[in-house]
């Protein structure tokens, strides 16, 4: 049994998401790695997520508790879904387990739920920024509409709703905290914490079979990540046929699944370097770790101009890859330009080419840039990342004043919450 000590030092800490396993993407996997380590320190883990409508083993970890709100497919984005906003069964659970802190990942369906769940049970809220949601190329997504500044004004507004009402938002890098300052976000406490990388989960004693299955021959790029616009996909691969042009021994592999992924394939069936393109398709995080695929490649490259703090880039790092990016958001705080990787100009096929023809033209530039890499990627990893959670949700639980019992449950659309906030509508589930 535990001390009354150990037992006052215990958290409980509810996290929302509105993307959780079986999805595969960066948001997943830094909450999944936090919970994980979390819950290995003692605390109690409960994790608020989409019920999904297929068969998957559902994820199951020592001290965290999974519970799942119902949810219907959203047709502008491939696996993502609406889960409902309202769940008074969830609400009990919580309340019985007297939490300390709600933690939303997402501003969408859980995000609404978790602010309005903060409020009901009187406790501190903490929001963590993970996407642009309001860049042109995520808004490609909606479909139905083009995107304008107008729409992006809309999303940063949007947004805000959300992150304001927390009492505490970090994001994973400051250049979002300066573009969200510079957009209207104002809470009370905006901080960096890094999503962390756990070097732990990672086996590479495959990596020589995996070599030997694709051909690959120490000179390899790898991608990581969605297929989709905002990933930049038709820029890495445009560079990529440059720096194939002037190397015959350069190979590709893209690892990943997503809405523009005929369009991917349309573009490579009509370069004359197809052959040393490997799709791989998507591959479950847990596969993908143990697979020995991080290991067979010697650089990994993103042409994106989205990313906060990916976490494919910190899982290429960690397993020694050389990182090529953009200069754009969260990706030069990742990279340092011309000594752990190179950093090039946004769209600039030409530069990204000869970054790749530099790296993999020298064993000596590989390997310095290599060690570089593996001694830099060190200020990420779990233990540090997870100690500075525990005293920010400590700092928060200890300030906390209340919440004003007046304060109205949020809604992003006053007309919806009017209907919404009706006692009939509220689910039983």
């Amino acid at each position: 049994m535990k001390s009354e000590k150990e037992a006052k030092n215990i958290l409980k800490i509810a996290y929302f998401s509105d993307t959780f396993y079986p999805q595969i993407n960066g948001v997943v996997s830094s909450l999944i790695n936090l919970a994980r380590s979390l819950a290995d320190k003692g605390h109690k883990i409960y994790i608020v997520a989409p019920k999904v409508d297929k068969d998957f083993e559902e994820f199951s970890y020592p001290g965290i508790t999974i519970l799942r709100i119902s949810s219907v497919k959203a047709s502008f984005y491939e696996d993502f879904r609406w889960a409902k906003i309202i769940s008074l069964k969830t609400y009990k659970v919580l309340k019985d387990a007297d939490i300390d802190v709600i933690h939303f990942e997402t501003p969408i369906g859980l995000g609404i739920m978790a602010i309005n769940m903060a409020r009901l049970l009187n406790t501190p809220l903490v929001g963590t920024y993970h996407t642009f949601i309001s860049d042109p190329r995520y808004i490609k997504h909606w479909k139905l509409f083009k995107p304008t500044v107008l729409l992006q004004n809309i999303s940063w507004f949007y947004s805000n709703q959300f992150y304001n009402r927390t009492d505490l938002t970090t994001a994973p890098s400051q250049s979002t905290i300066v573009e969200l300052k510079e957009n209207g976000c104002n809470p009370p406490l905006m901080k960096t914490i890094s999503n962390g990388i756990d070097p732990a989960i990672f086996d590479n004693s495959r990596s020589d079979e995996v070599r030997k299955t694709y051909g690959l021959e120490g000179k390899t790029i790898l991608y990581v990540g969605r297929i989709a616009h905002e990933k930049s996909i038709d820029i890495l691969l445009t560079a990529f046929f440059k720096a194939a042009e002037i190397d015959g021994d350069m190979k590709i592999m893209i690892v990943g699944h997503g809405p523009q992924m005929d369009d991917i394939k349309e573009m490579i069936d009509r370069s004359p370097y197809k052959s040393r393109i490997i799709l791989t398709g998507a591959i479950p995080h847990d596969e993908l770790v143990v697979s020995g695929i991080y290991g067979a490649c010697e650089v990994f490259a993103t042409a994106s101009e989205t990313e906060n703090q990916p976490m494919t880039i910190l899982e290429a790092q960690v397993n020694g890859c050389v990182c090529v990016g953009v200069d754009a958001r969260g990706v030069p705080g990742m990279i340092e330009n011309g000594q752990s990787g190179i950093i090039v100009e946004k769209g600039d096929t030409e530069a990204m080419a000869r970054a790749f023809l530099t790296i993999l033209g020298s064993e000596e530039k590989l390997s310095s840039m290599k060690n570089k890499t593996l001694e830099n990627v060190k200020e990420h990893f779990l233990p540090s990342v997870v100690e500075q959670w525990e005293r920010e949700y400590r700092a928060l639980i200890s300030g906390f004043k209340g919440r004003y019992f007046k304060d109205k449950l949020f809604y992003p659309f006053k007309k919806a919450g009017e209907l919404l906030s009706r006692p009939t509508e509220i689910s039983q589930e």
